[in-house]
């Protein structure tokens, strides 16, 4: 299985739910099975390691936000609206990149921005 990087650019709204599903195939257009595995994904202020970026948020299999779809190939992202308006305080371009484990081998299907824009008519209504 080749570690190819796809770019793809999310935009959330800012106190909206965010419900996201990706399709990971391999290079016949296959679904890669993602039987027992685990996936991490973290939003950062910036594309640095860890020593000079703040975390925004981190989406996993351990807490509930990424689900993945076994056979089907399928990744859900998942930041529910009281997520988005406790944790996505701040508007504007951070960036994340998505790591999943399969046995001892970790690949990064998907990177790229992660846009939090402001919400006009924001919950709880002000």
């Amino acid at each position: 299985m080749a570690n190819i990087t796809a770019i793809y650019n999310i935009n959330v709204k800012q106190g909206a739910t965010y419900d996201k599903v990706l399709t990971w195939k391999n290079a016949n257009g296959n679904p890669i099975d993602l039987t027992g595995a685990t996936a991490l994904m973290k939003v950062k202020t910036s594309k640095c390691d860890n020593t000079c970026s703040g975390l925004i948020i981190e989406l996993s299999t351990t807490n509930g936000r990424i689900i993945l779809g076994g056979v089907l190939g399928t990744i859900q992202l998942l930041i529910s609206a009281a997520d988005n308006i406790s944790i996505l305080t701040t508007c504007g371009q951070f960036y994340y990149d998505l790591s999943i484990t399969i046995g001892s081998a970790i690949y990064y299907p998907v990177e790229g921005t992660f846009t939090v824009e402001s919400s006009i008519s924001k919950w709880p209504f002000r």
